[in-house]
């Protein structure tokens, strides 16, 4: 997915207070985190099922544009 397309302010806020490692993208943990300060609770096989349907590229994680869409 392309990285420059424009994001919610608030989302990408978000995303980038919990890439903790700064890859770039988001593993579970770090979508539990932030999935959590935006108020919405899922439950660990809910959270797979978010990653699986956003996830274009199947990688397992999620780039910016993965989790803002």
């Amino acid at each position: 997915m392309d990285q420059s397309v424009p994001t919610d302010p608030k989302l990408e806020r978000v995303f980038l207070s919990h890439d903790e490692d700064n890859s770039g993208f988001m593993d579970h943990v770090e979508l539990q985190a932030a999935l959590n300060e935006l108020g919405v609770r899922v439950s660990p096989n809910e959270l797979s099922s978010i990653i699986n349907t956003v996830d274009a590229n199947s990688d397992g994680k999620l780039s910016l544009a993965e989790f803002a869409s």
